[in-house]
């Protein structure tokens, strides 16, 4: 291969990594920005809140994302240019992560206490309204972070940092908001909304430029899913330990049920 078809070919990639490597950056920034304001709104103690239950939150559970996307983006990448297959390949990961995440989030809201007590100190229960809604959020984030990658397969680099960039900034205004208002719990409720906001923005984006489609049943199954979520935090916060138990059983064996079968058929 000659140098400059070397260069034509990697230019593309090189290009997409120079937009990613900024949009993080931009994140980074945004973080940091809000990180020094809540130092001078709340004090130390309200950023060290913060920063422990963005790590529980938006990190431990967020490792999920990670181990995903070492197969997704290959394989997404290897049908970008079928809008049918395209569309097939980010629904199936859609359902895929909410059947995954929905257990995860029952447990989590359940034993968010004995979680905190184990890697932090009694102190840190004041988090607890904060990264359950945040927490939540993460459906709405499985949605917006399945759909995202349709960009980056296409190659989409200015696209996908303008996304990024929007998705930044409404969420760093929406905790500046929601702290002002409500506190830590607010920041929550803000993470969720933010999220709500910028799944229904990328997949516009990409339905419009790309003629991505994902069926209603996949909306449905997210509404079903959060919600189903929502009554297990809202029976544990109301001390019905019984029942909050009992949903996120039913929710474990559900999705469980549903995962093995789609193994089984990918196997056949």
């Amino acid at each position: 291969m000659s140098w400059t078809e070397t260069y034509r070919q990697g230019k593309n990639i090189a290009s997409l990594g120079i937009y990613m490597t900024v949009s993080g950056f931009v994140t980074t920034l945004y973080s940091y920005l809000f990180v020094a304001w809540l130092n001078d709104r709340g004090g130390t103690g309200e950023v060290g809140f913060f920063q422990a239950g963005y790590t529980l939150v938006m990190q431990y559970v967020g490792l999920v994302f990670t181990a995903m996307s070492m197969e997704y983006y290959p394989r997404l990448s290897a049908v970008c240019e079928d809008k049918v297959l395209l569309s097939e390949h980010v629904t199936r990961q859609v359902e895929t992560s909410l059947l995954i995440l929905a257990p995860v989030i029952s447990l989590f809201l359940i034993f968010q206490n004995l979680i905190i007590h184990v890697l932090y100190t009694p102190a840190f229960l004041a988090i607890s309204g904060y990264i359950s809604w945040a927490v939540l959020g993460m459906l709405f984030r499985a949605f917006s972070w399945s759909v995202s990658f349709v960009l980056l397969a296409k190659g989409a680099g200015r696209i996908f940092l303008i996304t990024e960039i929007v998705a930044d900034s409404l969420m760093f205004v929406m905790y500046l908001v929601g702290y002002t208002h409500w506190g830590l719990q607010g920041v929550g409720v803000a993470y969720l909304l933010a999220y709500l906001f910028s799944m229904t923005g990328i997949y516009m984006v990409c339905h419009l430029k790309f003629g991505l489609h994902i069926p209603v049943r996949m909306f449905v199954s997210l509404f079903v899913y959060s919600s189903l979520c929502y009554f297990v935090w809202l029976l544990w916060s109301n001390d019905c330990l019984a029942g909050a138990y009992s949903l996120t059983a039913f929710i474990c064996l559900f999705t469980g049920f549903q995962l093995k079968k789609k193994i089984f058929r990918k196997s056949e």
